[in-house]
């Protein structure tokens, strides 16, 4: 008997995300689930990158336990601030969005400072 007819993996596994090996990939965008803490992280950094003003929040370093989805974060926030640069279609760039705006409303309001920006950033990792 052969070992893969017994034993399988769960099918609610999620594999890590790696910004290197997984920049621009549209099914990793579309799986981000976003969380209370997620959404606070992400608010500080798009209120930065929507304000013009330097001041000590345009660098940080973000620290986490392994699995808490720092990597996943930051994925999202690239696919955001790329606005179409990046890999992404818009279909899923405006799914990420309402998924975003679902969860916390004011961040439409730096969604859409950033689109009448019109000033897309491209991520380097």
């Amino acid at each position: 008997m052969k070992y893969s007819k017994i034993i399988g993996s769960d099918q609610h596994f999620q594999s890590s995300v790696n910004l290197q090996y997984d920049l621009n990939k549209e099914e990793k965008v579309k799986s981000y689930i976003p969380t209370i803490q997620s959404i606070t992280i992400l608010k500080r950094y798009l209120n930065a990158v929507c304000s013009d003003t330097f001041n000590e929040d345009n660098a940080t370093v973000l620290i986490g336990p392994y699995g808490r989805g720092k990597s996943h974060l930051l994925l999202v926030l690239s696919a955001i601030i790329s606005q179409g640069v990046s890999g992404i279609s818009e279909e899923t760039y405006l799914k990420l969005t309402e998924k975003l705006v679902k969860a916390d409303d004011s961040l439409r309001q730096m969604l859409d400072i950033l689109q009448t920006k019109n000033k897309p950033l491209v991520p380097i990792i």
